[in-house]
């Protein structure tokens, strides 16, 4: 699988899961700069109104503690979002990875 069908995948999953909302054109989000464009509105709704569910999906996502901490650390909620954004997006790139791997896997064992 290439990295544009990684991303296209990551940002269906994405919007499954986050409630990302995500242009009808694929085209208009294939790209890792444009997911995070969308990711930092959600991410900045829940630093400023549900942290304590942001801190828990960091976990289930299985982030970092330490690049937890020093998104936190950032001077503003857009600094802090855009940050979290990214933080997101990899970990979620790596789990779809992961998924792929794992299915590819068990296909060929059939």
């Amino acid at each position: 699988m290439n990295d544009r069908q990684l991303i296209l995948k990551t940002a269906e999953w994405l919007q499954d899961r986050w409630g990302v909302v995500l242009p009808e054109n694929s085209a208009e989000y294939d790209q890792r700069e444009e997911l995070i464009r969308f990711l930092i509105p959600r991410l900045k709704y829940f630093l400023e109104h549900e942290f304590e569910f942001l801190v828990n999906t960091m976990y289930r996502l299985d982030v970092s503690e330490a690049k937890f901490h020093q998104a936190l650390a950032g001077k503003d909620t857009d600094q802090i979002a855009g940050q979290l954004a990214e933080i997101v997006l990899d970990r979620e790139i790596q789990r779809m990875e992961t998924r792929i791997r794992y299915s590819q896997n068990n296909s060929t064992k059939d």
